[in-house]
């Protein structure tokens, strides 16, 4: 039997694309990730245009196929 395997999907539920903070306002993005048959073990935002990584939180595990929540606040 051949496994298939299903590509990562994830979304940024917040901000709003073009949203804006002010200057000092702590940033806290929030989506959702998903993988199919598989599980979501870690979600990673960049705030630099990918030259640094920093793991998000993720929320409890669902039911098989659903989606997770992670969040991430910048320092």
């Amino acid at each position: 039997m051949r496994t298939a395997f299903w590509p990562v999907k994830s979304i940024i539920t917040s901000p709003a694309p073009n949203g804006r903070i002010k200057m000092g306002q702590a940033l806290a993005v929030r989506g959702r990730a998903w993988v199919g048959e598989g599980s979501i073990d870690r979600v990673e935002i960049s705030t630099d245009e990918g030259r640094t990584w920093e793991r998000a939180t993720l929320g409890p595990r669902g039911d098989r196929y659903a989606w997770r929540r992670f969040e991430y606040a910048a320092p």
